[in-house]
């Protein structure tokens, strides 16, 4: 049986612009904190006016995996050749392609503990996120594993940590699933000053005591950043975009170090950035606020002639250009909560803008 409940409403605030390879954006958020809107408009303005923010992306597909369970040991040697045949190969490619064309199949792995073993499929697309599929894909891929496999096994389950999912892991960072994106700015000294009031020394060395030596005492995993996963829930939530991915996601490294000029040389890289503009479950607000952020057409949307084609590069570009914009946010949001710590401001800030202030 199934209850009704009532919708919820959270706000949504639009900050300053930010330039993102020569392209300004709005930038929707969707928060109850009052202060996170002012804070990511601050980082925005300093980012633009350093020249904007030079961001790359680059596509890893996605991975999906199953552990399954051999009978006994001996049998372990025997599932591995046949999982390294290449005509199992090819059968496996050929079930991808016809699940979803614009998919295929980059490698098939596998890793030990005892008689059970997780075997990961790492896909590469043209397109968008196939979240709604994965299920339907692994369940017929490892039933042409089995048709042929000389040894019996028994699924134990669809999913694993290896898999492009909910559950934050090494094998994200190490092996990336979706966009690996890296946003970088060199900042003036003066003008972080100005707008920022801290040097790029301290700015330099409290990243390093707290994001670095702070993260390696807490033993963090992916966390050598102040708040990654705070811009891309908001973010996230604003266009659309799959919320159990933030854990995953929001894995960032924030790297800073002096110019010979003495200015502030800062990149944020995140590993595994899962984005889908594309998504049939986003709300249609949210699909209007994807369009908002990705207004210019002739910049992230280039003609083809091929109908088909032109879709699928229509939503690969658009993906693309969501995942550095994201990035780029994590660093406008970086650079204003590591200063406003430095200049210990950050409990006034949030007392003058926060929407429920403290009497």
């Amino acid at each position: 049986m199934t209850h009704p409940s009532p919708a919820t409403t959270i706000p949504i605030g639009i900050t300053e612009n930010i330039l993102v390879n020569g392209i300004a954006s709005m930038i929707p958020l969707s928060t109850t904190e009052g202060a996170l809107i002012a804070s990511f408009s601050r980082g925005n303005k300093l980012l633009t006016q350093s020249g904007g923010v030079v961001s790359c992306a680059i596509d890893n597909g996605y991975t999906l995996s199953a552990v399954i369970s051999l009978s006994n040991l001996e049998e372990l040697d025997q599932f591995q050749t046949h999982l390294s045949q290449p005509s199992l190969f090819e059968s496996l490619s050929l079930a991808v392609s016809d699940s979803n064309p614009s998919l295929c199949l980059g490698d098939v792995e596998s890793y030990i503990v005892a008689q059970n073993v997780s075997v990961v499929f790492r896909l590469r697309h043209r397109t968008s996120s196939f979240k709604h599929i994965q299920s339907k894909l692994i369940t017929n891929l490892l039933k042409i594993i089995k048709k042929s496999s000389p040894v019996s096994f028994t699924l134990l389950s669809i999913q694993t940590p290896f898999s492009s999912s909910s559950s934050p892991s090494v094998s994200n960072i190490v092996k990336p699933s979706g966009f690996t994106v890296s946003s970088d700015v060199v900042i003036p000294a003066q003008l972080l000053q100005t707008v920022m009031h801290v040097s790029p020394q301290t700015f330099l060395s409290l990243n390093q005591k707290k994001n670095y030596l702070g993260s390696s005492l807490a033993c963090t995993l992916g966390g050598n950043n102040a708040h990654a996963s705070n811009a891309l829930s908001a973010l996230f939530l604003a266009c659309g975009q799959d919320m159990s991915l933030i854990p995953t996601c929001s894995a960032c490294f924030l790297t800073t170090e002096l110019t010979d000029s003495g200015d502030l040389h800062v990149s944020c890289t995140m590993p595994s950035l899962l984005v889908d503009v594309s998504s049939p479950l986003a709300s249609s607000v949210q699909k209007s606020l994807i369009t908002f952020l990705l207004s210019d057409e002739k910049n992230v949307f280039p003609p083809t002639t091929d109908s088909e084609m032109q879709e699928d590069e229509v939503i690969k570009n658009a993906n693309k250009r969501f995942a550095m914009i994201a990035a780029s946010v994590v660093l406008a949001g970086e650079l204003s909560l590591i200063s406003s710590l430095a200049q210990g401001t950050l409990m006034d800030a949030h007392n003058a803008l926060n929407r429920g202030k403290s009497p």
